[in-house]
């Protein structure tokens, strides 16, 4: 694959420089870099380094790109570039805050955090935390969908949804146009709602829900033509831009539920379909 390399940055003595503000966006592919680092099998080459046997980056003086969609379409630094500058001992690369708005409250002293809203917290390049938290059920029946995002445990949830968002939301917006998440984060209360003889099992029964260890959402692509099933084969089949563990599909629905995770199994799923001998908990 062609690299393509931007002006935003150089690779000078050993450190990654740039030539343009820092925004949030750029400091939110800082920290999402610290996944890429952590998780991505990855060899240093002449000019850069390749990850995941295919992702191959380029760090010169006068060249710094990638070959990545995130590259092609934004000609930012990406995710990629940063990870490369730290592994090639750039540790300035990297971004320890979680999210892209904690980060710039954390510089502007008159903002209090505690005067966050969830619109005003960014996962990913195209999803606010407010999208994610929306709830029929929960506007309906008057049930919280909320969770202490200036916590720890906040910061795990929007760490996991940036993951999500990382990895399959934001390229399926490249490819597909702006999509709409029906299911996002599920609080305890909505979950029991929703699977009252799997209460006992939330966050871990939440089908990633839950955005602990793994993050899901279900979600509406409205430029798909097609059934859900050939949609899911046709994100299966382009493993150089998704990473997933798994989608589900339902029967007459063009709603995917997706889920990422430490596993990337790439799993298509077709539950609750003629003869399906599984369980039914949590059928939607």
């Amino acid at each position: 694959m062609k690299i393509t390399t931007t002006e935003a940055a150089k690779w000078q003595d050993g450190k990654l420089v740039l030539t343009i503000p820092e925004t949030d966006e750029i400091r939110g592919r800082r920290y999402r870099a610290k996944q890429v680092v952590s998780d991505y099998p990855h060899q240093v080459t002449d000019d850069g380094v390749l990850f995941n046997t295919k992702l191959q980056t380029q760090l010169l003086p006068d060249k710094v790109g990638c070959v990545c969609q995130d590259m092609k379409n934004r000609q930012l630094p990406c995710k990629h570039v940063f990870a490369a500058a730290s592994i090639l001992g750039d540790l300035s690369a990297l971004l320890d805050e979680f999210t892209q708005a904690v980060a710039r409250s954390a510089s502007e002293p008159h903002r209090k955090r505690s005067r966050l809203r969830p619109q005003d917290i960014r996962a990913g390049r195209f999803f606010l935390l407010s999208d994610f938290l929306f709830s029929d059920t929960a506007l309906k029946e008057g049930l919280p969908n909320w969770f202490d995002f200036n916590s720890d445990y906040g910061h795990g949830i929007i760490a996991c949804m940036n993951v999500l968002c990382d990895r399959l939301l934001d390229p399926l917006c490249d490819e597909f146009g702006r999509i709409s998440i029906t299911r996002g984060y599920l609080g305890e209360q909505v979950y029991a709602r929703l699977y009252p003889r799997d209460r006992a099992n939330w966050v871990k029964g939440a089908l990633a829900h839950g955005f602990q260890e793994t993050g899901g959402a279900d979600i509406c692509i409205h430029a798909w033509q097609g059934d859900a099933l050939s949609l899911a084969k046709h994100i299966q089949s382009k493993s150089d831009c998704y990473q997933f563990d798994f989608i589900r599909t339902y029967p007459e629905s063009s709603i995917l539920c997706v889920g990422v995770g430490r596993f990337k199994n790439s799993r298509i799923i077709t539950e609750w379909h003629n003869n399906f001998a599984g369980s039914t908990t949590h059928r939607p």
